[in-house]
Formats: structure tokens, sequence, C-alpha cells
């Protein structure tokens, strides 16, 4: 029995060897494949520390650009300020020569435009109106404006010496109580609609804006 014993015993030594070369060949792929992920590991950690080191690099460089932004920034809002302080310095310089150019001048509202209107005769009959003697020698000018949608039958009238004009102004007061049925030019259409008289002075638009809002503050608290 000793050959057919050597031969099984054989037989399990080369199965025996075929198992081991296919483990060894099994742990050889495997150490190849640990091989092959620890060098992908390796750069994979190479890209990250990459990636993180120009991710720095970036957060740098946003920094700067925002401070540079800031700094534009506030560099256009004091070149903004200043241009509206340029711009509202203007403006005041030129509403102040508009109402200097009106100084001379009053508005009158109320006269209603007759068919032979004269806006000198209508200023003298208003002087006289008032307590004041107005002649064509202190007239400048006198003449009719547009309607407007909230204001008709204006006129305006330029006098000669500021002394009168501030004159007819003060003494304004006393159209209390009269009407256009006062006027001698007024009453020869015998017209029986009557309206009051208003003498003002002649103000920018600024100022006209102003005062409104003015005279609303005044009413809402009384």
């Amino acid at each position: 029995f000793l050959p057919s014993i050597r031969r099984e015993i054989k037989t399990e030594i080369q199965a025996l060897k075929s198992s081991i070369k296919l483990l060894t060949e099994r742990c050889d792929a495997m150490e190849q494949s640990q091989e092959f992920i620890s060098k992908k590991y390796d750069t994979v950690i190479q890209a990250l520390q990459s990636s993180k080191g120009e991710t720095m690099k970036l957060d740098n460089k946003y920094k700067e650009i925002t401070d540079v932004l800031e700094e534009k920034r506030d560099e256009v809002e004091q070149t903004t300020r200043k241009h509206e302080e340029t711009l509202y310095r203007i403006e005041c310089s030129l509403d102040e020569t508009q109402q200097y150019l009106r100084r001379d001048c009053l508005k009158v509202t109320g006269v209603p435009i007759r068919p032979q209107d004269n806006p000198n005769q209508i200023v003298k009959e208003i002087g006289s109106l008032v307590g004041v003697e107005i002649d064509d020698s202190d007239i400048a000018t006198a003449h009719r404006l547009p309607d407007t949608r909230k204001v008709k039958n204006r006129l305006i009238v330029k006098f000669v010496r500021r002394e009168k004009r501030d004159e007819v102004y003060k003494k304004g007061k006393n159209l209390v109580g009269k009407n256009t049925s006062h006027l001698p030019l007024v009453a020869e259409t015998n017209n029986s609609e009557n309206s009051k008289i208003y003498i003002n002075e002649p103000l920018t638009n600024y100022r006209k804006r102003l005062f409104g809002r003015i005279k609303e503050y005044k009413r809402a608290n009384n």
C-alpha cells in the first residue's frame, strides 16, 4: 500500500500547493490593490492640500478685493455727498437769485379778466382801495399770468421803487371786507360775481412748496 499512500499524499500536497499559490496570488493582488489605494489616497490628500492652499489664496484675494471695494464705496459716498452739497448750494443760490429778482414785484389774485383788460389800471385802483396812491410812473410793468390748475385770475406788477411796493404790500390788510365790486374798472361791467382780492409776494417754486407745507402743518397741528 505504500506506493498508493504516497500517491494520495502527493495528490494532497499538490492540491495544497495549488491552494497556497492561489492564496498567494490573492494576497499579492490585495497588496497591489492596497498600494494602488494608498497612492490614490496620497494623491487625494495632495489635491485636498493644494485645494486648501488655493482656497486660502482665494479667501485672501476676496478679502483684498472686499477691502478695496469698501474703500471705493466710501470714496464714492464722500464724492456723492460733496456733489449733493454742491448741488444744494447751487440750488439755494439760484433760489436766492430768483427771489431777489422778484423783490420789486407783487402778485394780485382774484381780479377777473375783462374785455378791455388793463392791468396797470387795476393796480392803480387796488392802490386806491388800500390807501396808496399809485401813478403810471410807479409801475415798471404789469401783466396777466397764465391760470394754473388751482389759481386763476392772476396778474403780477413790478414797481419802479421798492418803497412803493412795500407800502402797497403792508397796506394789503385794508382789503379785508372788500372785493372786486369796489374796483371801478370791474364795476363797469355790472358783473354780479364778485370775488375777494389778494395781494401776495411772488415766491419761487421752492418757496411756494415750502409755504404750502408750512400751512398744512399749521392746520394739522392747530
